[in-house]
């Protein structure tokens, strides 16, 4: 794309000449703006800097459940209808594991959760709102994730199968 502009040409005394500008020769912008002072410190920040979540073993929008949850903006049941696929105020997450996966299995079953898929490395779960930061922070756990159905698949989120 080729950008024409149409100014007097002030080196030749004003003439009346054009220069035309490509986007090869565009003139640059100015320069970001710094406050005074020499220090790093002292220059103006453009970006909003991000917090960090508080459980970082959650994804983001699990991390914004259990957020919505603890400052009391919504509820177990309402936070939970949130997910992709849940039942009550339980969603269904995968729990990745680098080891102790039957102690996992154990502490889900004695604290409301229901393991429902249990492999070498990970556990498919149904696992309360309440219960998501507590299992983010059990040893062994990497990441726990939201499931979501592949497309396509029935427009139901609640009442899995096997799940009055």
């Amino acid at each position: 794309m080729t950008v024409q502009a149409v100014e007097p040409d002030v080196s030749s005394g004003g003439s009346g000449q054009a220069d035309r500008f490509t986007d090869d020769n565009l003139p640059t912008p100015d320069p970001a703006p710094q406050t005074s002072g020499s220090g790093s410190d002292d220059q103006v920040q453009f970006a909003p800097q991000k917090s960090s979540p508080k459980y970082p073993n959650l994804s983001t929008h699990l991390n914004q459940l259990v957020a919505d949850l603890e400052s009391g903006q919504s509820t177990a049941d309402k936070a939970a209808q949130s997910a992709p696929l849940f039942s009550d105020e339980s969603v269904a997450v995968t729990i990745y594991l680098s080891d102790r996966v039957d102690d996992m299995v154990t502490f889900l079953e004695d604290n409301g959760g229901d393991p429902r898929n249990v492999g070498v490395d990970y556990i498919e779960a149904y696992v309360p709102v309440p219960l998501m930061g507590p299992v983010s922070e059990q040893p062994g756990v990497l990441r726990v994730r939201e499931i979501v159905p592949p497309q396509g698949a029935s427009q139901s989120r609640t009442g899995a199968p096997g799940r009055p």
